[in-house]
């Protein structure tokens, strides 16, 4: 019975309440200011996959047709810009590697891609996974590459006969991003 009565009570001070009436008093700018400081729950509006493949060590901006290009800093501020953006619409920006890192300009021949791997870092990478040319410089390389890099190595086609190798990638990796889980292969 009691918690009968308590039941009853409540829902009397419920519809009591809904039946106050509300004054017509304005809200203080102060408590404007507050109201539209409150953030409301970003509705997910997307996916943006950003994605680089068979960069062959162009860590470096390069001339073409008379005009500096490319280079890690001006990926770095790319996807820096465009993270930004997303954020604001709560769309899940993901950032990977196609492979083929190594191999290509003499800069980064001469210290084993190891800039380029530096410079993913700082960008932000999410995962890689291998390619062909990653192979060039042999396994010791790729393990000092793979401890350099702050993002997961991936390949799940590949049959090492050499025993180490197994360990140097992961076949996928779960990463989660605004509350969206992918699986990267």
């Amino acid at each position: 019975s009691f918690w009968k009565i308590s039941l009853l009570l409540t829902s009397l001070l419920a519809v009591a309440e809904t039946n106050i009436p509300q004054t017509s008093r304005k809200d203080s700018p102060q408590a404007q200011s507050a109201k539209a400081e409150i953030k409301q729950p970003r509705e997910r509006t997307g996916i943006a996959i950003l994605h680089t493949n068979d960069v062959h060590g162009r860590a470096w901006p390069f001339e073409k047709d008379g005009v500096l290009v490319g280079g890690m800093a001006a990926q770095a501020s790319a996807v820096q810009k465009i993270r930004e953006e997303n954020r604001k619409t709560g769309t899940a920006t993901l950032v990977l590697s196609g492979g083929d890192v190594n191999t290509g300009v003499p800069e980064s021949d001469e210290f084993k891609a190891e800039p380029d791997f530096v410079g993913m870092n700082h960008i932000g990478y999410d995962a890689m996974v291998l390619g062909n040319h990653d192979f060039d410089n042999g396994i010791e390389v790729m393990f000092k590459q793979k401890s350099i890099a702050k993002f997961p190595v991936l390949t799940a086609n590949i049959g090492f006969s050499d025993q180490r190798a197994v360990r140097l990638a992961e076949p996928y990796r779960i990463i989660t991003k605004e509350n969206i889980r992918f699986g990267i292969l």
